[in-house]
């Protein structure tokens, strides 16, 4: 048996040991690849909110949340946010009691409007002096230690003319009750549904969701209306 040299030993060991670099390399690439689709789809999703996916308007960041229309303050929205202060036991906590006081004179008032025993002029006399002390609660809460109860005193005061429109309005209501009744159905079948996978997906919902709640508003039929436009 001939006599192996040394040196084709290690050209083999080399070559083989470049062969498994060479599939290593192979490898690398192809999870590199994959970590570059992750990226780019992980990138797109942090473009979406609830304007462009289904996702809620809850995540939305600042600069979504900044080009909405707020929330209406309801006196239903503004007694669980006084309550809220009266629960955190911060600054505005006394503040909070009493415009629940007064939040609460104002429902037996409006009830009264409502019942008969009560007219709307006496309603808006009895309501004047109850205003005055409800601005200068806020101006206390503004300058109180709650941050969050400082922010919802400022915007309080910012919108404190359309905040009592139902005062002379007997066509807007005290409460948005109403308005976010409307949306619910499409918010649980979000949640049984985990939402839509496309934005097209999200924006033939909304419509076809706006259609049959704004028909079923107008006691009109909902399907001839639909099968019309086919």
């Amino acid at each position: 048996m001939g006599k192996v040299d040394p040196r084709d030993a290690r050209i083999a060991q080399l070559e083989a040991r470049h062969a498994e670099v060479q599939a290593t390399i192979a490898e690398l690439r192809r999870e590199l690849a994959q970590e570059r689709a992750t990226l780019a789809e992980l990138r797109e999703r942090q473009g979406h909110d609830s304007s462009n996916s289904n996702k809620p308007p809850s995540t939305d960041g600042p600069e979504g949340r900044r080009g909405r229309n707020k929330k209406p303050w309801g006196t239903g929205r503004l007694r669980r946010n006084f309550q809220s202060w009266v629960d955190r036991g911060r600054g505005a906590c006394e503040v909070g009691t009493q415009l629940l006081e007064y939040t609460a004179t104002l429902f037996h008032l409006l009830r009264r409007v409502r019942d008969g025993t009560l007219e709307r002029g006496s309603l808006v006399r009895r309501m004047d002096d109850v205003r005055q002390r409800v601005r200068e609660l806020l101006a206390q809460a503004w300058a109180c230690a709650d941050e969050k109860a400082a922010h919802t005193a400022s915007e309080l005061q910012r919108q404190w003319k359309a905040l009592w429109t139902f005062m002379h309005r007997e066509n807007v209501p005290t409460t948005n009750n109403h308005a976010e009744r409307l949306p619910r159905h499409a918010v649980c079948m979000r949640k049984v549904s985990f939402g839509t996978r496309s934005p097209e997906g999200s924006r033939f919902i909304e419509r076809i969701l706006t259609t049959v709640t704004t028909l079923r508003l107008q006691n009109r039929p909902v399907l001839p209306f639909l099968t019309s436009g086919c």
